[in-house]
């Protein structure tokens, strides 16, 4: 299944609580493009709706961050934490991601200490 349709059956299963990835930020097409679905991946900023589109399009390990306690679909691997904390750099260790999509907070300072602390797990290329 190509990723807009994941994003569009997400959108019907959640309603309100339907992530905002392909409508507030527009990304789903530019993803779709780039995005190779033989990948690890991790999310900060997730949802239970886009954990779950996330694990319906990759067919290796995907993980998830938030600062909010969601119950995580069945593969997706979730962790309640603040990525621009140092103590996020313990829960991935010797974990190398394909992709990173940082999606939290929004503010220029958080994506950046969030990129300083998990730079070290992201795959070469």
């Amino acid at each position: 299944m190509i990723l807009e349709d994941l994003y569009t059956q997400q959108l019907q299963e959640f309603g309100k609580k339907a992530s905002d990835k392909g409508q507030l930020h527009s990304y789903i097409p530019y993803y779709a493009k780039r995005m190779k679905r033989d990948a690890t991946f991790l999310e900060i900023g997730a949802t239970p709706a886009s954990m779950t589109m996330w694990r319906r399009f990759f067919t290796q390990d995907v993980y998830a961050v938030d600062i909010k306690d969601y119950p995580a679909p069945a593969g997706v691997k979730f962790l309640c934490s603040d990525a621009t904390k140092q103590a996020i750099v313990g829960h991935f260790d010797g974990v190398l991601f394909d992709y990173i999509v940082e999606d939290a907070s929004h503010l220029i300072e958080d994506q950046i200490e969030t990129l300083h602390l998990l730079y070290p797990n992201l795959k070469d290329g």
